[in-house]
C-alpha cells in the first residue's frame, strides 16, 4: 500500500521528514523530472488513481500550487466516481502551518 503525499515543493522538507518516518516503501513523494508537461501530467493523474491513499498538505503555498490544485482536482474527480472517498481532514495538526486532507482509494 502506497500513500501518495500531495504538497507543494516550498513544504518538501517537512513532507519528506513526514516520508522517512512513514517508511519510504509506503510512500510516493516527488514526481521525477519529465520531458514534457504532458509526462508530468500523466504520472501525477497515475499517481493519484494508484495509491492507496493520498494525503493533501494544505499550506498556504499548496494552495496557490497550480500543480498541487491539479492533484487535487484529480481526487476530487475520482472521489465523483466513487473510485476513492475523503475520509479526513484535519486542521489541527503537529503544526499550525498545514491542514490535511486524506483520500483513500476504495
Amino acid at each position: 500500500m502506497k500513500a501518495f503525499l500531495s504538497h507543494s515543493h516550498v513544504n518538501a522538507e517537512l513532507v519528506r521528514a513526514v516520508a522517512e518516518r512513514v517508511g519510504r516503501p509506503f510512500v510516493r513523494v516527488d514526481i521525477n523530472a519529465f520531458r514534457t508537461a504532458d509526462e508530468l501530467i500523466a504520472a501525477m493523474e497515475r499517481a493519484v488513481r494508484e495509491s492507496a491513499i493520498l494525503v493533501y498538505f494544505a499550506s498556504r503555498d499548496a494552495m496557490e500550487s497550480a500543480w498541487v490544485n491539479f492533484e487535487l482536482n484529480e481526487a476530487r474527480y475520482h472521489q465523483a466516481l466513487m473510485r476513492i472517498r475523503k475520509v479526513r481532514s484535519s486542521s489541527s495538526c503537529w503544526t499550525t502551518r498545514f491542514s490535511l486532507t486524506i483520500f483513500r482509494n476504495g
